[in-house]
């Protein structure tokens, strides 16, 4: 069985990183590969703990080789446990392209006061705004 884990950039820089089907396994680091290598061992911390709470013998569902579509898979884990199928679970290599969406400019005050008015005035969020202004700029200054 394979994990997903998501790697988010934080907002005050880093990463920090979440293993859905692992509730409250989530760790953070400065860098990508921190990060990663922080979730991989709160992983096998998560899963550590879990079979520590397993009983001994414990009756359980058997676990289907292959789920015919994801509600499938989704009525599955909705009334079982994963922690009940441990010796399922496999390690996996995890691959993430991050592609950054977001840049900052600096402006000085006086500009942004004048964007913040312009968007108002013409209902624009002032990124969109902004936006259209540099496309406009850049446009005319490669004609």
């Amino acid at each position: 069985m394979k994990l997903k884990a998501l790697i988010h950039p934080a907002e005050e820089g880093g990463y920090w990183a979440e293993v859905p089907a692992l509730p409250g396994c989530v760790s953070e680091g400065d860098t990508f590969e921190e990060t990663l290598a922080n979730i991989r061992e709160a992983m096998e911390g998560w899963l550590d703990v879990a079979a520590e709470r397993l009983p001994v013998e414990k009756d359980r569902d058997p676990m289907p080789h292959q789920f015919v579509s994801e509600e499938e898979a989704a009525d599955f884990w909705d009334t079982h446990s994963l922690a009940d199928y441990e010796d399922f679970l496999e390690p996996v290599d995890v691959e993430v392209d991050l592609r950054k969406r977001h840049f900052e400019i600096e402006v000085d005050e006086r500009t942004f006061q004048d964007l913040v008015v312009r968007a108002k005035e013409t209902h624009v969020p002032v990124r969109d705004l902004v936006n259209r202004i540099l496309n406009r700029g850049l446009v005319s200054d490669l004609a």
